[in-house]
């Protein structure tokens, strides 16, 4: 009897513990494509120029906006927070790489990005880093 407790409590063991670490809270997450995050949404933009010595040598802002799934507008805005102009672009993502040609070029590296969130960088030969984030 002892024999057959220990084989069921050995197996029930085994059991519970296979079962227990395949549950994962986030299993059930999944973050949309880059692609699919910036379709047809406005973003607020900051882009940094930095200097050999991590400095930084010019900070802008502007609004993104991704209108289709390979065409965007570009709008800035002066210091009065009046239109100052707008430029549309063509993009295309491959990878990790986003490419924009038009209003706005390069080839820019994605370092991150969430749903509300994205972090793209460039070396233009100077580093740059634009950071955009969903209008609210």
């Amino acid at each position: 009897m002892k024999t057959f407790m220990s084989k069921t409590c050995i197996c029930l063991f085994v059991f519970l513990s296979a079962f227990l670490s395949g549950c994962d809270d986030h299993d059930d997450v999944k973050l949309a494509s880059l692609a699919d995050v910036l379709y047809q949404a406005v973003w607020n933009a900051t882009e940094t120029v930095y200097n050999e010595d991590g400095s930084i040598a010019l900070q802008d802002t502007y609004i993104f906006q991704f209108l289709s799934e390979s065409r965007g507008e570009i709008v800035e805005r002066d210091d009065s927070g009046n239109l100052a102009w707008t430029s549309e672009f063509d993009y295309e993502i491959h990878d990790n790489i986003v490419t924009f040609k038009g209003g706005w070029v390069g080839q820019w590296l994605v370092v991150e990005y969430t749903q509300d969130k994205v972090v793209l960088q460039s070396y233009q030969p100077k580093r740059y880093v634009l950071i955009v984030q969903k209008y609210e």
